[in-house]
This record gives structure tokens, C-alpha cells and sequence, in this order.
């Protein structure tokens, strides 16, 4: 928890808890930009739970998934948003 909120009130907590890793990413047959990462995620699943939809886009089109690739204080900074992002049809 103390790292949820050292994202959310931009402490540097947080990004000491993980350390960055650099990463080369392929999707589609297409290469990333080469960067350094505390966060990759990849789901098929559009809610987890609860509300919580931090892959809103999966499911959306058959046979694809939503990819988040990133820092981690920066997503959790915006998990109130994906608590109440719109519905997707």
C-alpha cells in the first residue's frame, strides 16, 4: 500500500521498489521503441475485477489483447481513471 501511494502523491517510494529493466518488445511483427520498464502487461481480460479495467481495450477485437509497457509510478498514478473509464462495447 505504501507504494500505491508513493505513486499517487509522486514520492520517490515507489520507484524504488522496482528496479527498471530494458526491454525489446515485438508485437505484430513490429518492434517497440527500445526503453527501460517497471511495468509490462499484456491481457486478453478487459476487467479484473471490481471495476478495476487497466486492459480496457482486450477483448475488444477478436484474437488481440491490450499491451500496457511503461513506468509503474506512472500507471498507478492513473488507476483512479481506470476505475471509471467508459464502458466498451
Amino acid at each position: 500500500m505504501k507504494g500505491v501511494s508513493s505513486a499517487l502523491f509522486g514520492t520517490n517510494y515507489a520507484d524504488k521498489l522496482v528496479e527498471p529493466v530494458r526491454a525489446k518488445i515485438w508485437i505484430s511483427g513490429r518492434e517497440l521503441p527500445s526503453a527501460q520498464y517497471t511495468l509490462i502487461l499484456a491481457s486478453s481480460l478487459r476487467e479484473v475485477g471490481l471495476g478495476f479495467k487497466p486492459t480496457y481495450f482486450a477483448g475488444k477485437k477478436d484474437g488481440f489483447f491490450h499491451f500496457i509497457g511503461g513506468n509503474l509510478s506512472a500507471f498507478l498514478r492513473k488507476v483512479g481513471d481506470l476505475l471509471y473509464c467508459p464502458k466498451s462495447t
